[in-house]
């Protein structure tokens, strides 16, 4: 004898639902299947382990490298300062001897004559292009009771024979007026007479010191005598 089942609604509800549970994991396997696998893209693999190597620094400038000489530029030598005015005072003796070529002079009043006299101020060597200078000069000689003066005033003008500084030569010629003082008893003569005479010379300077000096003389005729003559003089200063 069948007996017949009483189903309740709830319990058909859930048939229903284990039935879709049971397809639904049937049907899930082949669904993943279907489906294309998306590759999976690796990362790049981080390189922790390798060492970071700086950039190399900039080569340093090279210390030892000789610097470059720099030559100053040449420095002019001063220029020497002007000479000053020497403040000495030259002073010193002057001897000279004249010897008159007349022989009646000569036996009036003799053969030589000498002299002294004072020299005063530096020797002063003679320029290249020449130079002119004061002539001055006295002479004088006595015998017997006779005497006789001469005085040449006049121009001289020297030219140098070389330019040596130490020892310098030189020649000139003068043109002078003579003032003539003379008393000749024997000729019965006396007075002061003007006249004119020149004479040409050669000489030697030495330094600032020392002057040699030879001329012949020229002299016009005065009251019958005649004094031209070689005259030699040398000179010293202090």
């Amino acid at each position: 004898m069948m007996r017949a089942i009483k189903r309740s609604p709830y319990g058909n509800l859930a048939i229903t639902a284990g039935v879709f549970l049971v397809m639904a994991a049937v049907g899930a396997p082949g669904a993943m299947a279907q489906q294309p696998a998306t590759p999976t893209i690796p990362a790049a693999p981080s390189d922790q382990s390798a060492p970071t190597t700086a950039p190399a620094p900039a080569p340093a400038p090279d210390q030892t490298a000789p610097a470059p000489v720099i030559t100053p530029a040449p420095t002019p030598a001063p220029a020497p300062p002007p000479s000053q005015p020497s403040n000495h005072f030259y002073i010193g003796p002057e001897v000279g001897v004249f010897l008159p070529t007349s022989s009646k002079t000569s036996n009036r009043f003799g053969s030589t004559w000498y002299s002294l006299g004072l020299a005063i101020g530096p020797v002063s060597n003679v320029p290249q292009g020449g130079a002119f200078s004061f002539d001055f000069g006295v002479q004088y000689q006595s015998r017997s009771g006779n005497h006789v003066l001469l005085v040449p005033l006049g121009a001289e003008y020297r030219i140098p024979l070389s330019q040596a500084t130490s020892a310098q030569p030189y020649a000139g010629v003068t043109a002078d007026a003579y003032i003539v003082n003379l008393k000749s008893s024997v000729d019965n003569v006396s007075g002061t007479q003007l006249t004119g005479g020149a004479s040409a010379l050669i000489g030697l300077n030495v330094g600032k010191n020392t002057n040699i000096e030879a001329r012949y003389q020229f002299v016009s005729s005065v009251k019958g005598f005649d004094f031209s003559g070689l005259s030699l003089s040398a000179g010293y200063r202090f």
